[in-house]
């Protein structure tokens, strides 16, 4: 049954949920824009781009259990990850009524010049997205059928990517001009602060990462992993241009301008994209999904189809589900295999 026996409308109950989280998050935004800022329709667009990435995370599960309604059983890792990086959102929004709490338990001082409790309360926030995001990656790699065809060339992804936010990271941190003696609390809010971007930049290329390996194997929605791997790229590359401009003095207002919509649309593209992927299917839990649009008894449909088995499942887990439900979709596909290549009875008789 689409949906599952508690379907509403088609949909499953906690794809129903998010939907309407989305729904309050967007109003919330619209609500409380500062319409004294925004002047112009440059503006407004500039808020509209910054509004399109926290809608789209919220909506991240909501398109998995569209496509997926049974992923709560057979990919909860990946429904896991989602739903962690739509929590996220809720808790970015939950900041604003809570800050004037966090300034009474934490004020300002001379030795701590910032509210603590906002400040862990921020760190709190950036590792669950983090912790989404990974989830999120290492669902999508229990999700594949194909034997990975990227080459080495891809282990070096995410150790390159942490070691360039490591290397600027603490570059930032040392041009800080913090006075003598540098207090302990501040030595560890500024360690912390460049820990946690550098999990950030990891776990964004741990995603581009994984969805290049089930790209170039040719797994199936191949347009969903192809958006997937195109949002985890535009991402990383707006955290690089983060990272690089830190450290630089930017000469010109129109630079720095060029800068800020740049990160902002790369933001949005990338969640955006990804939003699309898990709507058109990513990703197939099932080796007989049709994303092609073939018919049985075409060769051409055939090859499309099957190009790059090698006979998998490649990945196991501690989740014996995800092992089983891999075990049973790539047995159907070898009976298909074998029909194809082995004529039938009548077949046979006719020739």
């Amino acid at each position: 049954v689409p949906g599952g026996p508690l379907a509403i409308g088609g949909l499953h109950p906690l794809a129903w949920f998010f939907i309407l989280l989305a729904l309050a998050d967007l109003v919330w935004f619209i609500v409380n824009a500062d319409t004294t800022a925004l002047t112009s329709p440059g503006d407004f667009a500039f808020y509209a781009l910054q509004i399109l990435p926290a809608v789209a995370a919220i909506l991240f599960p909501a398109a998995l259990l569209a496509r997926h309604p049974d992923a709560m059983q057979r990919a909860p890792v990946l429904l896991l990850g989602t739903v962690l990086f739509a929590l996220v959102q809720i808790l970015l929004i939950l900041a604003t009524p809570l800050a004037p709490y966090f300034e009474a338990a934490s004020p300002v001082t001379a030795d701590v010049p910032f509210v603590a409790m906002a400040e862990v309360y921020n760190a709190l926030t950036l590792a669950v997205a983090a912790m989404g995001l990974g989830f999120i990656a290492r669902g999508l790699s229990l999700a594949r059928f194909y034997e990975d065809r990227t080459g080495r060339w891809i282990d070096w992804l995410v150790p390159l990517a942490t070691a360039f936010a490591t290397v600027f990271g603490i570059v930032g941190a040392t041009r800080l001009e913090l006075g003598d003696p540098v207090p302990t609390v501040m030595t560890v809010y500024i360690g912390s602060s460049v820990l946690l971007g550098i999990v950030r930049v990891a776990t964004w290329s741990y995603l581009l990462a994984s969805t290049l390996r089930g790209l170039v194997a040719g797994e199936e929605p191949r347009d969903g992993w192809r958006l997937a791997a195109l949002a985890g790229g535009i991402v990383l590359f707006a955290l690089v241009l983060v990272n690089i401009v830190g450290l630089v003095s930017v000469p010109e207002p129109w630079v720095l301008d060029v800068y800020q919509w740049t990160v902002v649309l790369a933001y949005a593209l990338g969640h955006l994209f990804l939003l699309v992927a898990f709507t058109i299917g990513l990703p197939s839990l099932d080796a007989d999904d049709d994303f092609t649009g073939h018919d049985e008894d075409n060769d051409n449909g055939f090859e499309a189809e099957e190009a790059g088995y090698e006979g998998g499942p490649v990945y196991e887990d501690e989740f014996p589900e995800e092992t089983i439900r891999q075990a049973r979709s790539v047995g159907r596909a070898d009976v298909r295999l074998r029909r194809k290549l082995i004529p039938s009875s009548t077949d046979s008789m006719g020739a």
